[in-house]
């Protein structure tokens, strides 16, 4: 789980727990269930479907699963700024806010990390996770 390579700015009201959530459709849901309980750097993983902005802005890891451009964008909007990685996958419009994005590639899973968007997030990333990454946006804010 590409959890263990951040670097996490826990917050104080965290109690031991990394909020791993899902904002919209919930097909993967019940595959990431599968992480509930384990232990990320003396925490444990919590998975949890949110529906609202205010409830996305208290995840640690947000995957966003959306078909509707507008509502992306909404909610990276509102998130810009925040300590939440977000996680999507790619589709027909652009994700370009997305700090990781998963990518199909030669009938493999790849990911490709916007570096940029993590700093402005104040998230640390490991150099390991940005060196298995496929390709990694640098571009200075």
């Amino acid at each position: 789980m590409f959890i263990t390579f951040l670097y996490l700015q826990l917050r104080p009201q965290l109690n031991d727990t990394i909020n791993f959530c899902v904002i919209g459709e919930v097909a993967q849901l019940s595959a990431l269930k599968q992480y509930e309980g384990r232990n990320v750097s003396n925490a444990s993983v919590r998975v949890k479907k949110v529906e609202t902005i205010e409830e996305a802005r208290a995840c640690e890891v947000l995957f966003i699963q959306t078909n509707n451009q507008a509502r992306a964008n909404e909610l990276y909007q509102a998130l810009a700024g925040f300590p939440v990685l977000t996680v999507a996958e790619y589709r027909a419009f652009a994700q370009p806010a997305a700090i990781i994005l998963f990518v199909q590639t030669n009938n493999r899973l790849a990911f490709e990390v916007n570096h940029t968007v993590a700093v402005e997030a104040q998230l640390s990333l490991s150099y390991k996770l940005l060196r298995l990454a496929r390709k990694v946006n640098m571009t200075a804010p």
